[in-house]
């Protein structure tokens, strides 16, 4: 492997990390350092900073018995939210597809089916990138091939379909926003993730300055984004 799998489970959660709080605090000031000062005074917590720590707990001590604890944690509202929040999941489970979908859909038992298997999308290119078999040009048709193989609840991923063909079009930014936000305006963060990471899949800087660039959406945007950038990139 080109690096330990260690260094990529912390660079998928420092991506996270890292692209959440860009999202927060853009640095786009001519003069950062006033701003930063300022900002710094009423810090936010990281939104599923909590969520994450109860499900990385819940893997490492993982038994049956256990996978009812799933039910007594409330889930962000959101399935990107939710997605970022149960990243502990997708790292544990990254070698056995069916165990992944079965963890994450029980975990998002609240969610609808698609938003599942939008999650089931993200924790399956971490996956890919934890394994080094992630291939940027085929990602996406890989994970639509991994869902339908799941046989019962099969639904159009209409988000990664789209970004598919912005990808294939070499579409910008504002197109992406635009064509994404019809389609999925509560939870068009996961497409547009995976259009901020495979525009530019080995640069995480870049992927990171383009997802803060999508309006109030940008800190799970660049969670996200800065997850999936972090476990490809390491």
């Amino acid at each position: 492997m080109q690096y330990a799998l260690l260094h990529r489970f912390q660079a998928t959660l420092f991506g996270a990390v890292l692209g959440e709080t860009i999202g927060l605090y853009p640095l786009y000031s001519k003069s950062p350092h006033p701003r930063l000062k300022q900002v710094s005074k009423n810090r936010p917590k990281l939104q599923w900073a909590a969520l994450t720590q109860f499900y990385t707990q819940q893997v490492i001590q993982y038994n049956r018995s256990d996978l009812a604890k799933f039910d007594e944690e409330p889930m962000p509202k959101t399935a990107a939210e939710t997605t970022i929040a149960l990243l502990p999941i997708a790292l544990f489970f990254h070698e056995d597809r069916s165990k992944l979908w079965q963890m994450l859909k029980q975990a998002m038992w609240q969610h609808s089916t698609i938003a599942q298997q939008e999650s089931f999308a993200v924790g399956c290119a971490i996956a890919d990138a934890l394994q080094e078999k992630l291939d940027p040009r085929t990602l996406i048709p890989t994970i639509l091939t991994d869902i339908k193989s799941l046989g019962k609840d099969e639904t159009d991923i209409l988000q990664l379909e789209q970004v598919q063909r912005l990808l294939d079009e070499q579409a910008g930014l504002e197109t992406a926003l635009d064509r994404l936000t019809t389609i999925s305006d509560n939870d068009a963060a996961i497409g547009l993730a995976f259009y901020c990471f495979l525009s530019t899949p080995h640069d995480l800087r870049l992927a990171l300055l383009r997802a803060a660039q999508t309006g109030t959406r940008s800190p799970i945007v660049g969670a996200l984004t800065g997850a999936l950038s972090g476990a490809f990139n390491s």
